[in-house]
């Protein structure tokens, strides 16, 4: 499932949700192992506090495995107004209460640990300002949802047993890489970074072609208003492609001539007109109309860091 089709069934189900339960607000948190911090996925109907409580405080508070330690007979998603009594602290004597969600009207709340298999990878954080929303009856329906949530989000969980994984945050006009599972240093360059900055809005999520001294499947999914997760998993060049061969299809992609190519790339004309016919050669195809189709069809392009070839490529596509 992609990245977009996958966060848009999240919110719709969401919206399925509202007509069971009477929530006022939800939050929905990941954490691709085996990075620390979760990233927002989804979040509606909470002030600032209680966005940063939840996705910080929380997990810090009541790791991995909570459910079971506070609901060893069922495991049932623990809600405060029946199970703060059982809670290692009282849920309603931490900040996260006191401080955040008490001051913006929240009585109740309902947490759901979500997990793949074993492996536990996200929250699903639930309040409402009625005191006593999540009863038993409620818990066992979140208990159902649980499933169909855990399904939706493991598509957008990277592979960090091949790839490897980052999230990269807005500051400003830039990206910087916050976490990376291994060698973030070799392969999350400045110019990787300079690169998805520059992206335009209407190219996420993005899935093309990537190359740092080996070739990679890049893949880029906003997550909340300021995170981006990246995944980059050791992948060949497209039909062997070379490195500018894969850059010259990438322009005609986007219909440019050869000698505005040339002036992007740096070379001749002539040297661009070699590249064409070997990549026409290596994708069977005997048109560079043919060719463009291909590599938009298959996202067979490397962005360029000023956002050309990746805008271009949202706009054939629309």
């Amino acid at each position: 499932m992609g990245a977009d089709k996958a966060s848009g069934l999240l919110a719709a189900q969401i919206v399925s949700l509202r007509h069971l339960i009477a929530f006022d607000a939800v939050q929905v948190l990941c954490r691709p192992a085996p990075q620390d911090n979760h990233l927002v996925l989804l979040c509606e109907g909470y002030g600032c506090a209680s966005r940063r409580a939840l996705a910080e405080a929380f997990p810090a508070l009541y790791p991995p495995g909570f459910t079971e330690l506070f609901s060893p007979g069922d495991g049932l998603p623990p809600s405060i107004c029946e199970s703060d009594d059982v809670m290692q602290p009282a849920f309603r004597t931490t900040e996260i209460y006191t401080e955040a969600l008490s001051r913006e009207g929240f009585q109740d709340g309902l947490t759901i640990e979500l997990r793949s298999g074993t492996d536990y990878f996200g929250l699903a954080h639930f309040s409402a300002r009625r005191p006593t929303t999540f009863t038993r009856d409620v818990r066992m329906m979140a208990r159902g949802f649980q499933v169909s949530l855990e399904a939706t989000l493991g598509s957008l969980m990277p592979r960090p047993d091949k790839a490897i994984v980052a999230v990269l945050r807005r500051r400003g006009n830039a990206l910087v890489a916050l976490e990376a599972v291994r060698d973030q240093g070799a392969v999350v360059t400045n110019r990787l970074l300079t690169t998805l900055s520059r992206l335009p809005p209407e190219a996420m999520p993005l899935q093309c072609c990537w190359v740092c001294e080996r070739p990679y499947l890049l893949k880029a999914t906003p997550v909340g208003a300021e995170d981006l997760l990246i995944e980059l998993l050791p992948q060949p060049l497209p039909v062997g492609l070379s490195y500018r061969e894969m850059v010259v299809l990438s322009w005609l992609m986007i219909g440019m001539a050869d000698r505005d190519i040339a002036a992007e790339m740096f070379i001749s004309e002539r040297t661009v007109h070699s590249h064409v016919t070997a990549l026409l050669r290596k994708l069977k195809v005997k048109r560079r109309s043919q060719a463009a189709i291909i590599a938009a069809l298959n996202r067979w392009f490397i962005p360029d860091p000023a956002g050309k070839i990746a805008g271009g490529y949202a706009s054939v596509m629309r």
